[in-house]
Formats: C-alpha cells, sequence, structure tokens
C-alpha cells in the first residue's frame, strides 16, 4: 500500500507515493572522517595566536594597574617623591617645542593626533589630545592640568618620542624625564579593561579551539574504498 501524502514542496508540485519511495531506497553514503588539523598544526596555531596576544599587551599593562590605583592626586611641586604611574597635579609654562603622533600612541590605546609638548624649564613633557586642547594649549601658556605621570627611565613606549626630541633638539636624558598625559585618571581606563576582556575570549577560544577535534567526512570512491 502507497503512502497517502497531502505535502506539497516548494513549488507546489504533489509529492507522489514514488517519489517518497525512491528517497526512502536511496543507499546512505559510505565514507569516513578525517581530522580536519593535523595536532602539530593546532599547536602552533595556538601557540601563535597566545604568543601575539600577549605581544600586544607587554607595553599596556600599567594602564591596566593604573586604572585600580589611587585617585588622590600628587603635586609635581617638588614636596613629595614622584612614583611612575600614579595620578598627578601639575602647573607650568609650555614652550615652543613639541611633537605629534598620528595613528596609534606606541603602547597604549590613545589614537592621534597626539601631541607632546615640552614645559620650559622643567624636564617635563605634557601630551594631550590635539584635536580637542590645540587651541588652549600653545606655545608660552600657563596650564594646570591632571593626569598620569610616566617615567622615561621606567618606559619604553616613550623613547621613539624621546628620540625624535633628541635628534631634532639635541636633547639628552636630564632634558626629560617625565610625561604627563593628560586626563587620564584612575578609575576610568574602561577601553583597557574591554580590550582585556575581548584578549581573554580569543585566548579562549584558541585553546578550546586545541583540544577541539574537527572531523571532515570523505566519502568514499573508486579510488579509496579500500
Amino acid at each position: 500500500m502507497g503512502i497517502d501524502s497531502h505535502l506539497n514542496t516548494g513549488e507546489g508540485q504533489a509529492l507522489n507515493d514514488s517519489f517518497v519511495e525512491d528517497f526512502f531506497d536511496r543507499e546512505a553514503a559510505e565514507g569516513r572522517y578525517r581530522r580536519g588539523l593535523p595536532p602539530l598544526n593546532r599547536i602552533l596555531i595556538t601557540c601563535a595566536v597566545l604568543a601575539g596576544l600577549v605581544w600586544a599587551w607587554m607595553d599596556m599593562l600599567d594602564e591596566l594597574k593604573y586604572h585600580f590605583s589611587s585617585n588622590e592626586a600628587v603635586m609635581m611641586d617638588g614636596s613629595v617623591p614622584l612614583t611612575d604611574n600614579t595620578f598627578v597635579k601639575y602647573e607650568g609654562i609650555l614652550g615652543n617645542k613639541a611633537a605629534t603622533v598620528s595613528g596609534r600612541r606606541p603602547g597604549s590605546l590613545r589614537w592621534g593626533p597626539i601631541q607632546f609638548r615640552q614645559v620650559l624649564g622643567q624636564a617635563t613633557l605634557i601630551e594631550f589630545d590635539q584635536e580637542q586642547h590645540l587651541d588652549e594649549y600653545q606655545a608660552f601658556t600657563r596650564v594646570k592640568i591632571e593626569g598620569r605621570l610616566r617615567k622615561l627611565s621606567e618606559s619604553a613606549e616613550f623613547t621613539p618620542i624621546f628620540h625624535y626630541f633628541s635628534k631634532r633638539f639635541k636633547w639628552t636624558g636630564d632634558d626629560v624625564q617625565y610625561v604627563v598625559i593628560k586626563d587620564e585618571r584612575p578609575g576610568q581606563m574602561w577601553r583597557y579593561l574591554i580590550a582585556m576582556l575581548v584578549t581573554f575570549i580569543l585566548a579562549g577560544f584558541s585553546i578550546y579551539g586545541f583540544w577541539l577535534r574537527t572531523w571532515i567526512f570523505e566519502p568514499h570512491t573508486d579510488n579509496n574504498k579500500k
């Protein structure tokens, strides 16, 4: 006895008994499964991804530490010893020597144009957003700012900046020792926390992919049935 069908195809044609019977009479495809990637390849890919993530964060861990540091600003007036990567208040007169960084500033998630400008009579550079503060931060202007203090001797991320000033203006290590990054405050470095979370997710997927066995189905042919 045939199968009484009232189903319709997408084109509105009725499925007849012979179509259904032919479908169930088809032989199952024979074949074998093989791994998509050899174990060595998976190890190399996983190690490469993890190494890239570690390298990307080598110069940005100080921003994460700063996020959880004290939000009590220290006056840069010589009254107390200065500690690297701390929140400070600073007052000075800007000089006429400056440099602008386009694109991403090395060792950070800050994007240019970023300007570095000297402070007259002091071994300090001020780093600020050029588009936002260019009009108010001109040469020979007195400024009062709050921001994150970095010592050049303890941070390699400002090496390209120092090389520019030393080559252009014949500066030495005594001419510039500090960089004050305007408006970077403890508890407000959220972009780095979000970036770290994304990094952990990517690392997790990479490690999961290392243990996951990816299988590919290979149908048998006349040449590989044996």
